[in-house]
């Protein structure tokens, strides 16, 4: 995942203070992360132990960035300290985000955050008829 530094600043900086299980979602243009819009009501109903955004809020962000042509490129989410692997949970949620989505999306990012300011990046790629969920490098640009 290519990302701004500025952006990957902002995310690390908006998602140390929420508890975990908290995000928000990251586009941009050209295959460079550049955006990003944290879900602030993302876990205050359900125990801090999910990452459940508010997709109507999320929808409209994603709506409007395609309007100004910036694309949609994943969700990014908040874990427990030493939280780092993806849940089964988190990659039931990938999965249905992936049928939800246009076929032609063939990969999305899905970052996970850790309390010490660590990010670590899986990408999601679509398959024949499956998903293909795999840790991946972040470049900082």
């Amino acid at each position: 995942m290519k990302i701004t530094k500025h952006t990957l600043n902002t995310i690390l900086t908006l998602t140390a203070p929420a508890p975990p299980e908290t995000g928000g979602i990251i586009g941009g243009t050209k295959g460079i992360v550049e955006q990003c819009a944290f879900d602030s009501g993302s876990s205050a109903s359900n125990g801090y132990d999910i990452y459940a955004p508010d997709t109507v809020h999320i929808n409209q962000i994603i709506q409007c960035w395609a309007d100004n042509g910036i694309e949609f490129y994943g969700i990014f989410h908040s874990h427990f300290l030493g939280g780092t692997e993806l849940s089964i949970g988190d990659k039931h949620y990938i999965e249905t985000i992936f049928h939800a989505m246009p076929p032609e999306i063939k990969s999305l990012y899905f970052p996970i955050i850790l309390p010490e300011k660590q990010i670590i990046v899986y990408r999601a790629d679509r398959q024949e008829q499956s998903i293909k969920i795999v840790r991946s490098k972040m470049e900082i640009l």
